[in-house]
């Protein structure tokens, strides 16, 4: 198996079942812990924005390359309480464990495949409506939906800005720095703590943090930023260094996406 002013998250299913196999087999993941940040609480960046997370709905998956589940599709959860995302089935001993964004799939099985997510009608219609189409960061996708819808306000003196957007996985299991070894024992998690940090999507691999290029996408000045602004939002070189973004990405969208995968979830050591 390769890899919500409240944060909902759909994450694997929140159980370890006693398993019969000859081989000794128990789950491994991760404890999410949402933080102030992210269930509505401002923080403010470098360059003076204050920015509020309004809602945001994850999408994610904790793998081994020795897992053989093969069935667990989700369980929808508000991020006010923690969460426990995992793989199951993995023989006993240390195996690394990867927390990773996915979106869900939208091949011809979808609609059977989304019943099974647990918890699922615990999101709004509009979310689950939303989850189920192309990210708008991957509109050639037609087979995975969003790992990440975001709404959120920033504001700095008389400037008031609203930006909402979906955004897809890089691939099934994505990001860098959210590995983890664990010690498997039978029919137990076990689990290291992530927190989620909304401000790692406007700070770079320094901790210096940013909102001006998102700013500056607001091309229309009407106060939103859209996903078609993002997409054509240009970023300072520095960003587009520092993210290691290809020529294609450097733009706002290419930046906010490429930080969710490194920076909005953060393993404890």
């Amino acid at each position: 198996m390769s890899l919500r002013r409240a944060l909902a998250c759909v994450v694997l299913c929140a159980c370890v079942p006693a398993t019969d196999d000859a081989e000794a087999r128990g789950a491994a993941g991760f404890d999410i812990v949402p933080s102030a940040t992210s269930a509505g609480a401002s923080f403010a960046t470098d360059d003076g924005y204050q920015i509020t997370v309004d809602r945001m709905v994850m999408v994610l998956v904790a793998a081994t390359t020795d897992s053989q589940d093969y069935g667990s599709l989700g369980r929808v959860l508000l991020g006010t309480d923690r969460a426990q995302v995992f793989s199951r089935a993995i023989p006993e001993g240390p195996h690394q464990v990867t927390l990773g964004f996915t979106g869900l799939y939208l091949g011809y099985e979808a609609k059977e495949l989304i019943a099974r997510v647990d918890g699922w009608n615990s999101i709004r219609p509009d979310e689950q409506e939303r989850l189920t189409r192309a990210a708008d960061s991957d509109r050639s996708s037609n087979y995975q939906g969003p790992a990440l819808l975001l709404t959120l306000h920033a504001d700095k003196g008389d400037t008031h800005l609203r930006m909402q957007v979906a955004l897809g996985s890089v691939s099934r299991i994505s990001g860098t720095g959210r590995a983890a070894t664990v010690d498997v024992k039978r029919n137990a998690l076990a689990a290291r703590t992530a927190d989620v940090r909304p401000e790692g999507l406007f700070a770079d691999s320094n901790g210096t943090s940013s909102f001006r290029s998102f700013a500056e996408a607001d091309a229309s000045g009407d106060g939103l930023i859209v996903p078609a602004e993002l997409a054509a939002g240009k970023i300072t070189a520095r960003e587009a260094q520092d993210a290691e973004l290809p020529s294609p990405d450097r733009n706002t969208m290419g930046l906010l996406l490429a930080r969710m995968q490194t920076g909005l979830l953060v393993v404890r050591p």
